[in-house]
């Protein structure tokens, strides 16, 4: 509910209530004194300055915006799924890693014992081998590719966080 009242400065303002939590209250209520003027006062410039900063970012979408934003998004889920690709790929190499640790060490164990028959060795040994082998041909990552998936990861995040400001809630 408004009402119309005027001002000493003959300019026409409309009441309305609003209700703040104490804190805001309390800083609003400083101010005022702070500054010798009324909580109303106060209130308004605070209104007034935020309304500026807050909405003069908010930019409305038009059929052109819209277009603009889905190419944005169409770019962003491509770039989505080359990191999961590209992540996914050194969590497989990771495991073709551990895989290859394992067989080592149960080549490495079977070695050791005396009590194992030569060709039971030997099938370690070349099962050691072949996942070695397999692991070389196929594991290829590095630091600096997780580096740079997560400098790509950040980026995309970056023109998310750009996109979503640009749509009014």
């Amino acid at each position: 509910m408004s009402k119309k009242i005027r001002s000493h400065q003959e300019n026409i303002f409309k009441r309305i209530t609003v209700g703040f939590d104490e804190k805001t209250y309390n800083e609003l209520c400083g101010l005022a004194k702070e500054f010798g003027m009324s909580l109303s006062a106060v209130t308004r410039i605070a209104l007034e300055e935020n309304l500026r900063i807050y909405f003069g970012k908010v930019r409305y979408i038009d059929r052109e915006q819209a277009e603009e934003i889905r190419k944005t998004l169409l770019e962003i889920l491509d770039n989505c799924r080359k990191i999961y690709n590209e992540m996914n790929r050194i969590g497989v190499n990771y495991n073709q890693e551990i895989r290859l640790k394992n067989a080592e060490a149960k080549w490495k164990e079977i070695s050791a014992n005396k009590y194992i028959s030569d060709k039971k060795k030997h099938n370690a040994h070349m099962e050691y081998e072949a996942v070695k082998s397999d692991v070389e041909a196929n594991t290829y990552f590095s630091k600096e590719e997780v580096d740079t998936l997560l400098d790509q990861y950040k980026n995309v995040t970056k023109t998310m966080q750009e996109l979503v400001c640009r749509i009014p809630q």
